[in-house]
Protein backbone atom coordinates (compact mmCIF):
# COMPACT_ATOMS: atom_id res chain seq x y z
CA UNK A 1 0.00 0.00 0.00
CA UNK A 2 1.30 3.44 -0.89
CA UNK A 3 0.60 6.62 1.02
CA UNK A 4 1.00 10.38 0.91
CA UNK A 5 1.99 12.49 3.90
CA UNK A 6 1.50 16.11 4.85
CA UNK A 7 3.35 17.73 7.73
CA UNK A 8 2.87 21.15 9.31
CA UNK A 9 3.85 22.94 12.48
CA UNK A 10 1.14 22.85 15.15
CA UNK A 11 1.27 26.64 15.44
CA UNK A 12 0.03 26.88 11.84
CA UNK A 13 -3.67 26.44 12.56
CA UNK A 14 -4.76 27.28 9.00
CA UNK A 15 -2.62 24.49 7.55
CA UNK A 16 -4.01 22.08 10.14
CA UNK A 17 -7.50 22.46 8.72
CA UNK A 18 -6.62 21.29 5.22
CA UNK A 19 -5.56 17.62 5.65
CA UNK A 20 -8.81 16.40 7.26
CA UNK A 21 -10.84 18.06 4.50
CA UNK A 22 -8.76 16.11 1.96
CA UNK A 23 -9.30 12.77 3.75
CA UNK A 24 -5.96 12.60 5.61
CA UNK A 25 -5.70 11.19 9.14
CA UNK A 26 -3.29 12.52 11.75
CA UNK A 27 -0.85 9.70 12.55
CA UNK A 28 1.64 11.35 14.92
CA UNK A 29 3.27 14.48 16.24
CA UNK A 30 7.03 14.85 16.06
CA UNK A 31 9.43 17.14 17.89
CA UNK A 32 11.68 18.87 15.36
CA UNK A 33 15.24 19.72 16.32
CA UNK A 34 15.01 23.26 15.00
CA UNK A 35 11.81 25.16 14.23
CA UNK A 36 11.78 26.50 10.66
CA UNK A 37 10.54 29.94 11.74
CA UNK A 38 10.58 31.90 15.01
CA UNK A 39 6.80 31.57 15.38
CA UNK A 40 6.84 27.77 14.97
CA UNK A 41 6.12 25.55 17.97
CA UNK A 42 8.78 22.99 17.06
CA UNK A 43 6.21 20.21 16.90
CA UNK A 44 5.04 18.90 13.53
CA UNK A 45 1.73 17.14 12.93
CA UNK A 46 2.03 14.31 10.42
CA UNK A 47 -1.03 13.39 8.36
CA UNK A 48 -1.33 10.34 6.10
CA UNK A 49 -3.61 9.29 3.28
CA UNK A 50 -3.37 5.62 2.32
CA UNK A 51 -3.71 4.73 -1.34
CA UNK A 52 -3.90 1.29 -2.83
CA UNK A 53 -0.98 0.61 -5.16
CA UNK A 54 -1.97 -0.03 -8.67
Amino acid sequence: MAYQEITHDLANVSSGGIPPRLGFTEVCREQVTRPAAPSDSGIDAVWRLNRSAG
